[in-house]
């Protein structure tokens, strides 16, 4: 048996409610996909503090090893990279004086972290890249073994050490 033609255009879908269907789903992604961008800075915050803590501990876990030793109380370094150069190995220490198990690649990219100063000075610059174009700076003063953001009113910095 077959279908008349108005049978036939019954079983399709009209063009005013292919239009409708668009829209909502245009609107739908208007309001999703900011979001998503929002996700990728959250997960960068998190990579940071995941080696904030770790790092700090270190810190003061050399801090204690080296008073038992007569030595000077904080690490004198963090690392033995060279400044402003993509994968170097990062939080370190030195080879006689290791800090974390793990060393950590230098970079700018996103989620990377960079040495930015050279170990000559009481304080050692590192900056951490948070998206494009935002990064988030920090200092480790070796006369009190504290690593910790330059600039404390910054959302980033707060985020990255809450």
């Amino acid at each position: 048996m077959q279908k008349s033609k108005t049978d036939m255009n019954k079983s399709a879908f009209t063009m005013l409610e292919l239009v409708f269907v668009l829209v909502v789903l245009g609107i739908l992604a208007a309001v999703a996909l900011p979001r998503f961008g929002s996700i990728s800075d959250s997960a960068n915050v998190a990579k940071g503090q995941a080696l904030i803590a770790p790092l700090r501990l270190a810190i003061a876990s050399q801090r204690n090893r080296n008073l038992m030793m007569g030595d000077a109380p904080y690490p004198l370094i963090l690392d033995d990279s060279t400044p402003n150069t993509s994968n170097e190995q990062l939080f370190d220490g030195n080879s006689s004086d290791p800090l974390l198990t793990y060393s950590i690649p230098s970079g700018t990219q996103t989620g990377n972290w960079m040495k930015t100063t050279n170990n000559a000075g009481p304080v050692i610059e590192y900056q951490y890249y948070i998206s494009n174009g935002v990064t988030v700076d920090f200092n480790y003063t070796i006369d009190t073994g504290i690593f910790d953001c330059i600039h404390l009113n910054n959302d980033n910095c707060k985020s990255l050490t809450e």
